[in-house]
């Protein structure tokens, strides 16, 4: 038979055994920022006998206990819900935990549940959370004891919102798993983090008379990452998404989100607390024409896998072998695939399926007629270990038939002669507010980083238009020199209006350059995109590889 063990539970701070990160380790925004929030907060809006205990740790702790002890009492039959017509003949019998033990220990299957944690090995390390103190929050002692005396196949849990399937410990221990419903707004705004392979219902067991009562491990983003890593819960390496977020409280203008605003000036922005995300607003996408995500590659300069080369085509790999440093071969293996894994996922085409054309500036696009082609455009850059990939989609439901030109530019920040590669490179109107931003500072510390941030901001707004446009720095036509940037960004968005002939037909669209305030802190970064378009930001690192082409 089955035996189904529903589990009672409550979380305490004891149940978090891992070191807290240090504060050197957390950008100092974001550790102000995690300071503000009281995550054990939830049993103040109830009414506890005072014998708990007047401390909220030492009362979490007592009701941890008092709730598992509820665990040892039998479930009434009367709290059974009557089997349907299609159900009779199967009478549930109500058994008391001893009762589900014994029955486990004669061979047949027990599955238990509970809301918090039974492991903490469950939960994301500290140096990947927004929020770390989460951990305190997270789970149960007296549960984990519970749980591991039941020795079930099956526990399911849910609380963080993590999706996961792990066995613990690995190679006969019991399997652990999470499929989070969530909310909209958490799918919008965290669906790597909250996806199960194969999706909602998860099934669970298929009878003792199939041939594999309990259905395969499915993947997820965590535990997958957890199958093949150890836990280094000394580590003070955070994760490249808390790095990003604390370059975004550090610039001006740190109310914009990570979930950026549609190309124009009527843009409104988007995002939600999880794993890679901060919360600001409310993005309405449904009436956009397109829909642009910009994705930040991290550490493209670290060795690459079996993962990255695998879905190159051999015309790749062979010119990844004519580069001739080492660093450059990683850079091109790891943007290459990216973008073949992350256009795969939006097309639904293997990525190793996806053929390229190259324009005559070097400009890669989805090989044509075809429908994917049409669908799907995009833009590439990268700069120091950091990279970018702009994908942007029509949206049909509005009458959009094919996605235009895009451009994305990135770049690190580094010390070079920028009154005379202004003087070659931009308009007069353009040299001006270069030198009057620079002269607006006192001190000599500050005019080098006055004008350091300005000529970037205007070069970068510069090559992403150049870059939707599909033609080269020195190519006939306006250049470098065809839009005007001479007016700078204060804490807001700069939106310049051009127009572009679209690649299919002869119609001239409307596009908006701006830069970007939400990129890490040492970088620049602008995107041409058209008219309307709503642009969201996401971060891909090799945490999330092994999930990526699932």
């Amino acid at each position: 038979g089955l035996v189904i063990v529903p589990l009672l539970s409550w979380y305490h701070a004891e149940f978090d055994r891992e070191p807290d990160i240090p504060d050197g380790a957390w950008p100092r925004a974001l550790a102000r920022r995690q300071r503000r929030f009281a995550l054990l907060g939830d049993e103040v809006g109830c009414s506890w006998p005072e014998e708990l205990g007047v401390d909220r740790q030492q009362r979490n702790f007592a009701l941890a206990e008092l709730f598992d002890a509820a665990n040892d009492q039998p479930v009434p039959a009367a709290d059974f819900v009557a089997p349907s017509a299609s159900e009779q003949g199967t009478k549930p019998e109500t058994l008391s935990f001893e009762e589900a033990l014994a029955a486990r220990q004669r061979g047949e299957t027990v599955i238990s549940f509970s809301h918090f944690l039974p492991q903490p090995e469950l939960l994301p390390e500290k140096r990947f959370l927004f929020l770390p103190q989460l951990a305190k929050a997270a789970g149960s002692i007296p549960l984990q004891k519970r749980v591991e005396r039941l020795q079930p196949a099956l526990h399911l849990f849910g609380h963080t919102h993590f999706a996961w399937d792990q066995e613990l410990p690995p190679g006969g221990g019991t399997r652990f798993l999470q499929a989070p419903l969530g909310s909209p707004r958490e799918w919008r705004t965290r669906r790597r983090t909250m996806h199960l392979e194969g999706g909602l219902p998860a099934l669970l067991w298929r009878g003792h008379a199939a041939n594999c009562p309990m259905p395969a491990q499915r993947a997820a983003v965590w535990s997958s990452y957890y199958a093949a890593k150890l836990r280094q819960p000394l580590s003070s390496e955070v994760g490249p998404w808390i790095q990003m977020a604390g370059a975004f409280s550090r610039r001006k203008g740190a109310g914009l989100s990570p979930r950026s605003r549609l190309a124009g000036p009527s843009a409104v922005g988007s995002a939600e607390e999880g794993i890679d995300e901060i919360a600001i607003a409310e993005l309405d996408v449904a009436s956009a024409p397109a829909s642009a995500t910009l994705w930040f590659v991290w550490n493209i300069d670290r060795t690459t896998g079996h993962l990255q080369r695998s879905v190159l085509s051999r015309q790749e790999r062979a010119r990844a072998l004519t580069l001739k440093s080492v660093g450059a071969r990683r850079r091109f293996i790891w943007m290459r695939s990216a973008l073949r894994c992350l256009l795969s996922e939006q097309l639904g085409i293997p990525p190793e399926a996806l053929q390229f054309d190259i324009g005559p500036f070097g400009k890669p696009s989805l090989r044509g007629p075809s429908a994917a082609a049409r669908r799907c455009t995009f833009s590439v850059s990268h700069s120091g270990s950091l990279g970018g990939i702009l994908i942007c989609s029509a949206n049909p439901e509005v009458g959009a038939e094919a996605a235009l030109p895009v451009g994305l530019d990135l770049e690190r920040h580094r010390v070079r002669p920028f009154a005379s590669l202004a003087r070659r490179f931009f308009l007069s109107s353009e040299s001006n507010s270069l030198r009057d931003v620079a002269s607006d500072e006192e001190s000599q510390a500050g005019r080098e980083i006055a004008e350091l941030q300005a000529f970037f901001e205007m070069w970068t707004k510069k090559e992403a238009w150049l870059k939707a446009l599909g033609v080269g720095l020195n190519s006939a036509g306006p250049g470098l020199k065809g839009l005007d940037c001479s007016t700078l960004g204060e804490g807001t968005h700069a939106s310049f209006s051009f127009l572009v002939s679209g690649e299919r037909s002869d119609e001239v669209r409307p596009y908006f350059v701006r830069p970007l305030l939400e990129v890490p802190s040492g970088y620049s970064a602008a995107v041409a995109l058209p008219h309307g378009t709503s642009l969201q930001i996401e971060s891909l690192s090799a945490i999330g590889w092994p999930h990526l082409r699932r």
